[in-house]
This record gives structure tokens, C-alpha cells and sequence, in this order.
């Protein structure tokens, strides 16, 4: 080959390296004015930046300008591809978390923790965390106005604690992971209501978990997800149910029955759709299903969706049942097909209000408050009683 044919295909080549970076370059402009590529959908738990206002532009007060580059810096083109990528390169061959709220366990187990409850993702876990005695004292204020309360009006409170799935699966967290102090935010909430407020009903799960695991033949909690299966949720309610008649007699909820359990396969659950990977991580789901015994009529309690806050409701045909209204948070969602078994009439709601308004609509025979162990701080909010 001669230097000429030489020295063409190399400002060929330079042309090519030139045209490819400047088309690099531009694609993600030319994508978002186009959209001439497919997107990938991610799921990110939150809202991407709406387009900004022209009419904000001002020279003196930049407001445009920044909710223009928030805007650009969560949609510009390609964005959600050049994110799934980097994720499953870094968590499907690396084994490296792109969240810091996300922990890659072992044999396929995610973690999760939110790193505004303790500065730092699974400090509580690893006993660092703790509450100051100003904070614990505002929970038991807050807890005991709400149980003095409900007492004069005849209901009965219960405090049900759901537990982290860190705290009933450690063993399969990373070695980075680990206990420093056994204590825990949970263990000095129960101590000091146990001594102070011994009237108030709290059901910690973590023992009734713990206990199950031990002979379980299906897991309680899923891999790629942070809550646990309808199984764990089956334990939950029978140590729930089994609790009533302990201080309360006169309260006899009915048994809930031994439901038949399948396993299947399914897409990665809520951790591995943080890191959108759901589509290409499997995770065991755990069904129950329950034949030959009556079906709790579901019913909307319009007045609540009317607050704008998630609801449902059950009928059981046994007037001699008490009845229930309970506050939840996401993982009460498997406590209510084996909860609704147990009442004349169950009211299920997603929040960590007690409402007056929907106590006094209710008039329900016991209150439960379900929290999931990461987040008892919400415990010391002024709104727990509206």
C-alpha cells in the first residue's frame, strides 16, 4: 500500500473518530428534540423536573435557569439507557451498589434502608444509631396521649412494629455490613415504653419472626424486595391476633385458618426495581390461599379516599367480631388478607395519622398503628393524632 492510499485512510479514520464524537455529543440533544431512539423506563421512586415556565426568565433572578438545568439534568436523551447500563454493569458483574440506600447481599439478596432516618444507610442495623432520651420521651408522650385517648373511648390501641428484613435475614448481608452494638433503635423504643408506659399494647414482631424462620419452609421476606412476603405476613397476624386475648379478654377475634402456600417465580421486587433491574432479577413470590371458609366482603370507605389517603375495606358476616380500624404503612398490606378474617368489619389505611374523624366514623373496637422498624421516627411527629 502506498503513502498516499496510507495517509487517505487515515484522515478517513480521523474524519470518523471526529463525526462519531460529535454525534456522541449531540445525541442526547437530538434524542430529547426527536425521540427517534426507544427509552428505557426506570423507576426511581420519585418526579422527574417538569419543563420550566419561559415566562420565569428573568436576568436578575436566575429561577428559569435553574429549574431549566433540573429539568435538562433528568431528561436529556438517553439518560434512562446510559443509567441501565451503568446500574447492571456495576450490580449484575461488579457487585456494587449505584444507590447508597441499597446493600448487594449474597446469594442474590438486596437490602434496603433509608439513609434520612441515620445519616448513613444501616447504621441503625449495625447499632449506631440510637435516640436521644429527649426523643424517646416525645414518642412516649405522643404514644400515651393517643392510647389515654382511645382508652376513654372504650377502643383498644395496639402498637404493631414490623420488622427490618435486615433484622430477621442478616445473614446474607455484605461483610461491609455488620453489628457493632446489638442495641438498637427498636430495642431502646420497647425498653423504655415496657418501663414507662407499660399500659400501652406494643407488639414487637421481630421474636414471632425469628421463631417462624427457624423451621419456615418458605422464605418471610423476598430477596429483591424490602418487605415481607404474604407468608411473613401470615406469621405477623397470627402473633398479632394471639396477642389480643392476652390483655384483653373480652376481645376474641376469630382464628385466622391455615391457608395452603405455593411458590412461583417473579420479576426482582421493590430493591431491584430502585436499581432497575426488576426485569432481569428473579425473586421467589409466595402466595396463600385459603378454600371452603366464607370470603370478607371488600367495600370502599369513601370518606377516607375522600381525604385523599389509600383504603380498604372488609365485612365479615359475625356481628359477635369486633371490629377494626387500622393505620399502616406499605407493609401492612400483607397483614390485611389474613386480618380481615378476624373482624365484623376492618378498615385499612395508609398513613400514620390517627384521624379523629375517621375514629369517630368507624367507632371501631381496637386501633392498630402498623410502622415498619426504619421508620419509628415518624413516631415522633405532632400529627400522629389529627
Amino acid at each position: 500500500m502506498n503513502k498516499e492510499m496510507i495517509t487517505l485512510n487515515r484522515r478517513i479514520l480521523s474524519y470518523a473518530v471526529i463525526l462519531l464524537f460529535f454525534s456522541v455529543l449531540w445525541l442526547p440533544l437530538l434524542q430529547m428534540a426527536f425521540s427517534f431512539l426507544p427509552e428505557i423506563k426506570l423507576t426511581e421512586n420519585r418526579f422527574l423536573a417538569a419543563k420550566p415556565d419561559i415566562r420565569k426568565f428573568t436576568i436578575h433572578k436566575p429561577v428559569f435557569q435553574k429549574e431549566l438545568e433540573k429539568y435538562f439534568s433528568d431528561n436529556f436523551g438517553c439518560r434512562s439507557l446510559l443509567i441501565y447500563l451503568n446500574n447492571y454493569l456495576r450490580v449484575m458483574h461488579l457487585n456494587v451498589s449505584p444507590n447508597p440506600n441499597i446493600a448487594i447481599g449474597k446469594q442474590g439478596w438486596l437490602y434496603y434502608d433509608d439513609a434520612r432516618n441515620n445519616d448513613t444507610p444501616f447504621k441503625d442495623y449495625m447499632g449506631l444509631a440510637w435516640y436521644k432520651e429527649i426523643q424517646l420521651n416525645k414518642i412516649l408522650t405522643n404514644l400515651n396521649a393517643v392510647n389515654r385517648e382511645l382508652t376513654k373511648r372504650g377502643m383498644t390501641f395496639l402498637l404493631v412494629i414490623a420488622p427490618n428484613k435486615q433484622t430477621i435475614y442478616p445473614e446474607y448481608l455484605p461483610d461491609s455490613i455488620k453489628k457493632y452494638r446489638l442495641r438498637t433503635k427498636a430495642d431502646q423504643l420497647m425498653e423504655h415504653l415496657h418501663t414507662h408506659l407499660p399500659e400501652l399494647h406494643a407488639v414487637d414482631l421481630r421474636s414471632a419472626l425469628l421463631k417462624a424462620k427457624e423451621s419456615a419452609k418458605h422464605p418471610l421476606y423476598s430477596k429483591t424486595d424490602s418487605h415481607w412476603n404474604a407468608y411473613g405476613g401470615y406469621i405477623a397476624s397470627l402473633e398479632i391476633v394471639r396477642t389480643l386475648p392476652q390483655r384483653h379478654a373480652q376481645i376474641k377475634p376469630l382464628a385466622i385458618p391455615d391457608p395452603e402456600i405455593q411458590e412461583s417465580n417473579r420479576r426482582g421486587g421493590d430493591i431491584a426495581a430502585m436499581l432497575s433491574m426488576s426485569q432481569v432479577m428473579e425473586d421467589t413470590e409466595v402466595s396463600l390461599s385459603w378454600k371452603n371458609i366464607p370470603t370478607p366482603l371488600p367495600f370502599n370507605p369513601v370518606y377516607v379516599a375522600e381525604k385523599g389517603k389509600e383504603s380498604a375495606g372488609f365485612i365479615m358476616n359475625n356481628s359477635k367480631l369486633p371490629n377494626l380500624l387500622m393505620l399502616q404503612d406499605s407493609f401492612g398490606s400483607a397483614l390485611i388478607p389474613s386480618l380481615s378474617w378476624c373482624f365484623s368489619r376492618s378498615v385499612f389505611v395508609w398513613t400514620h395519622s390517627i384521624d379523629r374523624a375517621v375514629v369517630e366514623q368507624e367507632k371501631p373496637d381496637i386501633i392498630i398503628l402498623e410502622i415498619v422498624e426504619r421508620n419509628l421516627d415518624r413516631l415522633l411527629g405532632d400529627d400522629l393524632y389529627e
